[in-house]
């Protein structure tokens, strides 16, 4: 899935919460929000274009600064220790689990409800 598409996602999401939200809240409320966010994004703007007035020199920063740190990127070596983690957790824990607990009746003695310590799930060590 592309940049694009995602962004647009995202944006689309917000606004069909903003749209919902504005259907729960008063009109004054409403009106308040779309002055404040369009007041915002104008000074917002001009606050970026104070200190952005070359938006080329921006990219080239960011060219730089990638070729000096390309050889530390290695998203392999960030992933792979949670591969591996959630591979030993599938591994040690083979049976799926569907849907949520089953209500445990509680201890007389204690009122507790928890599970006995023998089914409680293994913690993962991912420090491999």
């Amino acid at each position: 899935m592309a940049l694009s598409q995602v962004l647009f996602l995202i944006l689309a999401h917000l606004g069909v919460g903003i749209a919902f939200t504005l259907l729960l809240v008063s009109k004054e409320a409403g009106v308040k929000f779309f002055r404040f966010n369009g007041g915002l994004a104008a000074v917002l703007s001009v606050v970026r274009g104070l200190f952005d007035a070359d938006p080329a020199r921006l990219r080239r920063m960011v060219d730089e600064a990638y070729r000096q740190n390309e050889c530390a990127i290695d998203m392999d070596a960030c992933a792979r220790p949670l591969v591996e983690a959630i591979s030993d957790a599938t591994e040690r824990d083979s049976a799926p689990r569907v849907g949520l607990p089953a209500l445990r009746p509680a201890d007389r003695a204690t009122g507790d409800h928890r599970r006995p310590a023998a089914a409680d799930p293994q913690p993962i060590n991912v420090e491999a």
